[in-house]
């Protein structure tokens, strides 16, 4: 071997081949690719991992509650059993004489650092190494990366927040799982951030069991404009505003006082026009809420998917992003988006008519971008080469980027109040003056919740103050209170999101938006929750768990502020030691809580 090379870590072997397309041309090794300047080898996902309990003393691997709480002095990792005969290909590349620099090329977040720096410290490397940051896996921005490399150790803080993370999890979960599996005498397994999640569907379940219902009774008419348009507006009384009755008596005694009327004078009408804004350009979460509730797809399919898009396809920039927004400097690119999005016949007039508009500036703010920048269409034609389940999550992609650049959509919002024999009638309704963004969408792809209520207005410029109108009939219509919904995973993404929110903490949330997909299915997997269609129920034995666990393993709130502390360390601001200890008692109050406060935990 001769001259010095560059190894770099990709997380996939996709990626590894992506970068090695931009690089050069490579020869095919075992277990990585070479030429004259890289060599490119890849992880496999993690290849790594934290000790089990057993790997620090074979006493541990019984399960006793007089061996809890275990707190690791010194955190162990070692190779992943299955991953261990790739690992051995790629610890030797490391050492190699010719290698004098690593390059980092693991997804740009939390858990890419960790993968990366796993493997470098298994290997025992001592070698500088830069981090190569991807947000689009397109050949231009591999280019542009590869000539921003940067020192690997600005991004000590990223690591040491996934790292926090992980023995986090590794504390709460080994120690709380066996501790209530020996409670319990059955495998109950617990997490810091899984079991709050839980707990969420319980709470859920349990209103839903507890819902009362109740019936009531509307009175409703049926108008006629003079210009012959229908609709309908509700009996409510003038001096409270109630619109319904408890009693069935009540309604029909009414509908009787005014049995015979045949016309009703309005007596106020009101309109007032307000700007719907776009929606914000997509992060993961927004989009794996629309897809469910669009297309049906769970949060964890969608990530799936929007990584195929991403890694594999090419046609959307890097998925586990929680931001909304672009910097200015990739605001330089958004025309080419719109120049390959109107390359597609679907797009096409769409694209050309959002080109021609102003930049959305409310979309560029360098300050609001965290890991990685919202969800963008890559500047590249999608063709025929998609699924459909594919094409329709490109689709929700490429909507929402067009829409930021259309104006708001301008909505006339009317309230009519309808006097009949003295007795009053009201009916509100909206009508879309300026579709702005709107036109963007359709029906088949989008569903705007922009109509309101009960009821659409007809021709509202035609009513007028003092107009007669004819009363066509009178109904009266039961009706019955409704229990919560359950959830989907649409609606449990969105409670994570906010879960434990307050106005000092802002939406951190349960996890994070790239774990909370993953989170429901382990519930799932570990036979607490059932997805039924849309809907996730907790089993018994979920109800069961969150009935038992203490109080700081199932609180939202908790677990929020852990999570803000992992922001907070990944910012620099905090101390991971701190949020160890803090964990760490934590883990010590859970054991003794599962043990029943007997004692029987040595310290």
């Amino acid at each position: 071997m001769s001259g010095k090379r560059t190894l770099i870590i990709a997380e996939k072997p996709g990626v590894a081949r992506d970068i090695a397309e931009v690089l050069g041309k490579f020869t095919k090794k075992d277990g990585y690719l070479e030429n004259g300047d890289y060599i490119i080898t890849w992880a496999v996902g993690h290849l790594a991992e934290l000790a089990a309990p057993e790997d620090y003393h074979p006493g541990l691997k019984k399960w006793s509650l007089n061996t809890l709480p275990i707190i690791p002095e010194d955190f162990f990792i070692k190779p992943i059993d299955s991953k261990k005969q790739h690992f051995r290909k790629v610890k030797p590349l490391f050492k190699r004489s010719d290698v004098n620099l690593v390059v980092n090329a693991c997804d740009a977040g939390r858990e890419g650092e960790l993968i990366f720096r796993y493997i470098y410290f298994l290997a025992e490397c001592r070698k500088p190494y830069k981090r190569l940051w991807l947000s689009e896996n397109t050949p231009e921005a591999i280019k542009r990366a590869f000539s921003k490399l940067k020192d690997g150790s600005l991004y000590d803080y990223l690591f040491a927040a996934a790292q926090a993370r992980a023995r986090a999890d590794w504390l709460v979960g080994m120690n709380a799982t066996r501790a209530y599996t020996l409670f319990k005498k059955e495998k109950m397994t617990v997490g810091r951030v899984q079991t709050p999640a839980l707990a969420l569907l319980v709470e859920r379940e349990k209103g839903i069991r507890s819902f009362v219902t109740k019936v009531y009774w509307e009175l409703w008419g049926q108008f006629v404009t003079p210009e012959g348009e229908v609709f309908r507006a509700l009996w409510t009384d003038a001096e409270n505003g109630k619109s319904v009755f408890m009693t069935l008596d009540e309604a029909e005694n009414i509908k009787s006082a005014l049995s015979g009327e045949k016309a009703g004078i309005v007596t106020s009408f009101e309109t007032k026009d307000s700007d719907v804004p776009p929606p914000p350009l997509y992060n993961l979460g927004d989009l794996q809420q629309d897809a469910n509730r669009l297309l049906g797809t769970t949060a964890a399919h969608t990530l799936e998917i929007a990584q195929v898009l991403y890694e594999r396809k090419k046609l959307i920039t890097y998925p586990r992003t929680d931001s909304r927004y672009i910097t200015g400097l990739l605001a330089g690119t958004l025309m080419d988006r719109l120049s390959a999005l109107a390359k597609v016949e679907t797009y096409k007039d769409l694209a050309r008519k959002a080109a021609g508009l102003p930049l959305p500036e409310a979309i560029v703010n360098d300050a609001g971008v965290t890991d990685h920048h919202a969800i963008l269409p890559a500047c590249a034609v999608p063709g025929d080469r998609l699924s459909t389940e594919e094409r329709s999550v490109y689709d929700l992609v490429a909507r929402r980027f067009m829409a930021v650049f259309y104006p708001p959509a301008v909505h006339r919002h009317s309230n009519i109040f309808i006097s009949v024999k003295g007795h009053h009638f009201h009916a509100k309704g909206s009508q879309v003056i300026k579709p702005g963004w709107e036109e963007v969408y359709n029906e088949e792809s989008w569903d705007s919740n922009t109509v309101d209520d009960k009821n659409t207005l007809p021709a509202l410029a035609a009513l007028n103050e003092g107009m007669q109108l004819n009363l066509a009939s009178l109904s009266v219509e039961e009706k019955k209170t409704r229990p919560p919904g359950r959830f989907t995973d649409a609606s449990l993404l969105k409670a994570m999101k906010n879960a434990g929110s307050t106005k000092e903490l802002g939406s951190v949330g349960l996890g994070t938006p790239a774990t909370r997909a993953g989170i429901i299915e382990k519930l799932i997997s570990s036979g607490y929750v059932q997805r039924d269609g849309k809907r996730l129920t907790p089993t018994a034995k979920g109800e069961e768990l969150v009935d038992q666990v203490s109080e700081d393993l199932k609180s939202p709130r908790l677990t929020v502020r852990w999570e803000e502390l992992l922001w907070e360390i990944e910012q620099g601001k905090a101390d991971a030691k701190i949020f160890m200890r803090n964990i760490e008692d934590m883990v010590r109050t859970v054991v003794n809580a599962a043990a029943g406060g007997r004692g029987a935990v040595e310290q």
